[in-house]
């Protein structure tokens, strides 16, 4: 697999004042024997938009089943891109990723 971090600062990390600082943990695996390609990030908690205080969560995810010598043969074919996780009413099938949900946290008052 392949790891890595992703940052942004904006307007730019050499800024005195930034107004959004985002980090990307991200994970992509693909394996050929089971027949299935990965890619998944989420938010560490150091991201933040306007302050802070006023934390950034969230994540997405990016899978395709494909046929290979172990794969599960009721998902060949399927594909799934999520960001920030599905609508509550729907049903996960077994084996699909769920990120978590995409959301502000904003503490006032230090």
């Amino acid at each position: 697999g392949i790891f890595g971090v992703a940052t942004v600062d904006i307007p730019n990390p050499k800024s005195p004042m930034k107004y959004a600082h985002a980090e990307l943990g991200i994970a992509i695996v693909v394996d050929f024997s089971y027949g299935v390609m990965t890619v998944e990030a989420q938010l560490s908690p150091n991201s933040y938009i306007l302050d802070p205080n006023c934390h950034l969560t969230g994540g997405f995810a990016l899978c395709y089943w494909f046929d290979a010598p172990h794969a599960d043969q009721s998902k060949i074919g399927d594909f799934v891109f999520t960001l920030g996780g599905y609508h509550p009413a729907f049903q996960i099938p077994e084996g699909y990723p769920n990120p978590p949900r995409l959301g502000i946290s904003w503490s006032l008052g230090g």
